[in-house]
């Protein structure tokens, strides 16, 4: 076994194990002979590099990604560098880099573990330490008796070709290298044992006890080793080789650490690695293995049994194993799914029934009636599954806003609501995934090591009294916002959230978010629902008082016989008519129609008769007066596109004197005794057109026998599926025919043939007006 080689690197007297010396030590334990050439040192080294490095690559702008390059650095020389076979440039190089990273190594150890996880007391207090410790380890390279040998002065070599520095005699430069390896490595253990034990947070004191394990496995064995070598002590075979196979240890840990958020406990790390290996990976492993074994039986089987002659040989026993394996691997992989269900219920109770829960929750999410009914589903299955310390469940209300449904323990001190519409919310409602806080590269930005940063921090405030860890959206389907937030807090069991528990929960707010969609579709439904029987309601009511606005009954004059009828399009209209009495023996007949249909019409029809009925008492045998007034008051009070065609005539019974003023409507038909039929055409403007009414009366008379015919718009524009008017003649011919009918079967009749005519197409209200003088 060779003797373990000293070297000289920056003054300090460390403990060189070489390739040949690590080789040599596993070989004496473990192999043949007590000899062996095996070369580990770089093989177990290597984590040292690969692992730090790689990190370095995805997050190149974290400072504690770059202490742990440069420690591991400085270790991986220690431990294994490649210090054989070098050209003498490539000998003096490699010194350098060697005098570097193992001097500043030490601090750097130091750095890393006073500022992470978490910063300590002693960063705090005196942020300086660091530093000052960076200082010596550089003032310990400038002053290394290796620079006389890099320019040339010197330069030994051993018989492995390794180049050496002799060693400084001086107690001064031995103490100096002892207090700074103890006192860095010292503060660096400070900060892990601090932070594993006296941190206020969970997650760093577990995130540190991960690195407290690595680190001690990796750096204690070589820090007895070099302390042995300082104190001029042999150092024990066993303990170097400790030391080698401990190596991967502390990169291992330390990226673990970096790059998970949530750092399970060891106990619960060693619990989910054996259930990884043993359930999801060593089923699939042995399936494997056993269709390879029965391949090569199989192959030997057949080469027995069949004669050496044979055509069909080796060629046909591999194809026929190959098939033969590849349906046993096929096989294996379907009994691996029934009995890793079986192994989950036996050994891993909880995540199967955390699992059973969850799946049947995301089934009868859907069956929820309401918001409150499915928050309070989601809470209390969630809490029974996962068991977080905290869960606030939003869901969209009916005013667009993530309003608390559900909260545990009571969600007094969280947000009661949050605004969808926040660029905050934008990632998540697109991803639809559930993601952990801080949210990793390449969706949000992380935390940092010097505070927060980005939408993460913004998501962390704004929840900050859930503790939330773990963030579900609900997202609808087809506009992908957001419709409702599950913020879950650290679990009970101080566990982090699996990526089963992240794709459970992404199952759960699909389902969830569906179900919001339709209760929120079932809320505009019913809103529509009863805002029609509202305005059912309302026109119900429109329809009694606009029915209650038209006569009763007509008034009796002796000789004189006269009634009215009105069918409105829509179940209220513009249309109106009255009879008004003027003394004993006299009547005036109105008929007006509004511009418009429905609600609006009527109520303009309603202020119409209002205006017109207040001022008929005043002007009652002054046609042009009382219209003037009822123009001048309805324009002021009627909008500038509404107007009203009216017919108005004063019927003195003695003389059958019928004064008249036709104000742009349908002319009224007279028929008279002989069978004709006059028409009483337009005398003034329509109401409402202009502030200043301009018309002028007619007269006429009507003889016993003769019949006013008034009707609205409705009966000659009436229109059947052929686009065809029932116009003026028609109507002419249809009074002809039916002149001889009592006045409430001429009413009919006309109603009648007008809708026969237009069938189910009735577009405008119908009215009319029929007065006969009898004797």
């Amino acid at each position: 076994m060779m003797s373990p080689a000293r070297a000289r690197i920056g003054g300090l007297a460390l403990f060189a194990i070489n390739l040949a010396y690590a080789a040599g030590l596993f070989a004496a334990m473990f192999g043949p002979n007590g000899t062996g050439t095996l070369n580990l040192g770089p093989v177990l080294g290597a984590p040292l590099l690969l692992v730090p490095f790689g990190l370095l690559m995805l997050r190149p702008v974290d400072r504690n990604a770059w202490l742990l390059a440069l420690m591991c650095s400085g270790f991986f020389v220690f431990v294994g560098g490649i210090t054989t076979g070098l050209t003498p440039g490539a000998t003096v190089a490699m010194a350098m880099y060697r005098s570097l990273v193992m001097t500043m190594s030490p601090a750097l150890f130091a750095w890393l573990f006073l500022v992470f996880p978490a910063r300590t007391p002693l960063d705090d207090h005196a942020p300086g330490f660091k530093w000052g410790l960076l200082v010596v380890g550089a003032a310990l390279v400038l002053t290394s008796d290796i620079w006389p040998v890099l320019l040339g002065a010197a330069r030994p070599a051993d018989a492995d070709g390794m180049l050496q520095v002799p060693l400084i005699q001086g107690n001064l430069r031995r103490a100096i290298d002892f207090l700074y390896i103890m006192g860095a490595f010292g503060a660096g253990l400070y900060g892990l044992i601090w932070n594993a034990s006296r941190s206020p947070r969970s997650d760093v004191r577990r995130k540190t006890t991960v690195l407290a394990t690595g680190t001690a496995l990796t750096v204690v064995p070589w820090v007895l080793v070099v302390m042995a070598e300082l104190l001029g002590i042999p150092a024990p075979q066993w303990l170097g080789i400790v030391a080698v196979l401990n190596t991967p240890f502390l990169p291992a840990a330390v990226a673990y650490a970096v790059v998970r958020h949530r750092v399970m406990a060891i106990p619960v790390l060693l619990r989910r690695s054996a259930r990884y290996l043993l359930v999801q990976r060593g089923l699939a492993i042995a399936s494997v293995l056993a269709s390879i074994l029965v391949a090569i039986l199989l192959v030997g089987v057949v080469q027995r049994l069949l004669p050496e002659e044979s055509e069909f040989g080796v060629p046909g026993a591999v194809v026929l194993a190959v098939l033969t394996g590849v349906t046993l691997a096929r096989t294996g992989t379907q009994v691996e799914r029934q009995v890793s269900g079986r192994i989950d219920r036996l050994f891993f109770r909880e995540s199967y029934n955390a699992r059973n829960v969850l799946e049947a929750l995301a089934e009868h999410a859907n069956s929820a009636a309401g918001r409150d009914e499915l928050a309070e589903m989601l809470e209390a299955e969630i809490d029974e599954a996962l068991h977080p310390a905290t869960i606030a469940i939003y869901l969209e209300d009916q005013h667009d806003r993530l309003t608390m449904m559900a909260s545990k323990p009571d969600g007094s001190r969280a947000p009661r609501s949050l605004d969808p519409r926040m660029e905050t919310w934008a990632p998540l409602a697109g991803r639809r995934k559930s993601v952990l806080l801080p949210i990793g590269p390449g969706m949000l930005v992380a935390q940092s090591a010097g505070g927060d940063g980005g939408v993460a921090g913004r998501l962390s405030s704004l929840l900050h009294p859930v503790e939330a860890e773990c963030l579900a959206p609900l997202a609808a389907r087809r506009d992908h916002r957001l419709v409702g937030l599950i913020a879950l807090g650290p679990r009970l069991s101080e566990e982090p959230y699996s990526r089963e528990d992240l794709q459970l929960l992404d199952s759960i707010a699909d389902h969830a978010a569906l179900t919001v969609e339709n209760i929120g579709l079932s809320e505009e439904m019913a809103e529509r629902l009863e805002a029609q029987r509202a305005a059912e309601r309302e026109i119900e009511v429109a329809q009694d008082v606009q029915r209650q606005l038209l006569p009763a009954r007509a008034p009796e004059l002796p000789g004189f016989v006269c009634a009215g009828h009105c069918t409105q399009a829509k179940s209220v209209g513009g249309d109106y008519y009255d009879f008004i009495p003027t003394g004993s023996d006299g009547l005036t007949l109105v008929l007006a129609d509004v511009a418009g249909k429905g609600i609006a019409a009527a109520l303009l029809m309603a202020n119409l008769h209002a205006i017109l009925r207040g001022h008929h008492d005043l002007t009652r045998n002054d046609p042009i007066g009382l219209l003037e007034r009822v123009n001048r008051q309805f324009y002021a009070s009627t909008p500038g596109n509404r107007y009203a065609t009216l017919f108005l005539a004063n019927f003195d019974r003695p003389s059958g004197r019928l004064l008249y003023v036709n104000c742009g409507h349908v002319p009224p038909r007279v028929t008279r005794a002989d069978g004709g039929i006059d028409k009483l055409e337009t005398t003034g403007l329509t109401m409402g057109m202009f502030d200043t009414w301009i018309g002028e009366s007619a007269t006429t008379t009507l003889h016993p026998g003769e019949t006013l015919v008034v009707c609205s718009d409705g009966v000659p524009e009436a229109m059947n599926d052929a686009d065809e008017l029932f116009g003026d003649e028609r109507f002419d011919d249809l009074l002809c025919t039916h002149a001889h009918l009592p006045v409430p079967e001429l009413i009919t009749a006309i109603k009648s043939d007008v809708q026969a005519f237009a069938g189910d197409r009735r577009s405008d209200d119908l009215t009319l007006l029929v007065a006969r003088v009898t004797a």
